[in-house]
């Protein structure tokens, strides 16, 4: 006696249509997911016409019409999945989803100049969402250049999100000047940027990596510096430069480039043996170029790279 299967047809179809669909969505996304969220209940209306005319055209041949595990876990399947879209659409989503479907993602050049007052001793930079690239140069303003990648279905919707975006926010205490680059729309949204910096060769300045990777060009060293991560930092140091280099890092593993390092433990020890044991073996790494005169702090750096250019 022949077993009649209900759910085949339904499902056939059902990989038919959507084989169909997802082919005219090369062509045109919105059409598709809008009639996706017009005509799901058409698959009950298959699944039950193909129930009722099975069980008519068959209850006098002897065929049995059964739903075994498989049929049952699909029928399931589809109406939980008709359920779903149904509250979706109840819930005003469809139009979210549809519009992150056709969102694309822009790169928007931006800039941004920040005045120092002639009493700021020293800069405090905090960076995230992205890497760093900062120079130093004669002026006396910092110059902040980004390519901000934003989310939008044209260029022309990124370029106005640009308008609602805050790249800087800044904050004076005393002489000290904080700049935190962190891009961020008004609904508090971060925007991944990489960010390049221009600094002032005459100012102090405490770059904060927040786990960033950056990479630092001193073309001259007329002040104190301090680095402080986690995160990977490259830095190139002019010939010229008198400054004193210090670092504490993990492990000696973690320094790189050309300058003469004096490596020592970072802690207190009894003996040498202690310091080959310890766990981690931090160390305080020194050069020194020149005759020294300025100060450049490395600190919690996960990868430094420090070169002398010729």
């Amino acid at each position: 006696m022949r077993q009649w299967r209900v759910g085949t047809l339904t499902m056939g179809l059902l990989l038919v249509f959507s084989g169909i669909g997802l082919l005219y969505a090369q062509f045109d996304r919105t059409g598709v997911v809008d009639n996706i969220f017009k005509w799901w209940p058409v698959v009950f209306i298959l699944l039950g016409i193909e129930v009722l005319v099975q069980n008519y055209l068959k209850k006098d041949e002897g065929s049995v019409l059964r739903y075994d595990i498989f049929s049952i876990i699909i029928v399931f399947l589809i109406v939980v999945s008709g359920l779903g879209l149904h509250t979706v659409s109840e819930l005003g989503l469809s139009k979210i989803i549809r519009n992150e479907i056709n969102r694309q993602v822009f790169s928007v050049p931006v800039s941004h100049e920040v005045p120092l007052d002639p009493g700021t001793k020293q800069v405090v930079l905090e960076t995230s969402n992205g890497n760093i690239k900062l120079d130093t140069y004669s002026g006396s303003s910092i110059r902040v250049r980004s390519n901000l990648k934003i989310r939008a279905e044209s260029r022309e919707e990124a370029l106005a999100g640009v308008e609602e975006l805050t790249l800087i926010t800044e904050q004076k205490a005393g002489n000290t000047q904080y700049l935190c680059f962190e891009p961020t729309l008004n609904s508090g949204i971060p925007v991944p940027s990489d960010v390049s910096i221009l600094v002032p060769d005459s100012m102090a300045v405490h770059l904060d990596l927040e786990g960033n990777a950056a990479e630092v060009n001193l073309n001259s060293v007329n002040s104190d510096w301090k680095i402080t991560g986690p995160g990977r930092c490259s830095l190139n140091l002019p010939s010229t430069a008198n400054v004193t280099v210090t670092a504490l890092v993990d492990n000696k593993e973690a320094l790189h480039g050309n300058l003469a390092w004096n490596v020592s433990p970072s802690f207190p020890i009894q003996d040498q043996a202690e310091y080959d044991h310890h766990e981690g073996r931090p160390v305080q790494a020194q050069a020194k170029l020149g005759n020294g005169t300025h100060k450049l702090n490395v600190v919690g750096i996960n990868d430094l790279t420090i070169n002398r250019l010729p």
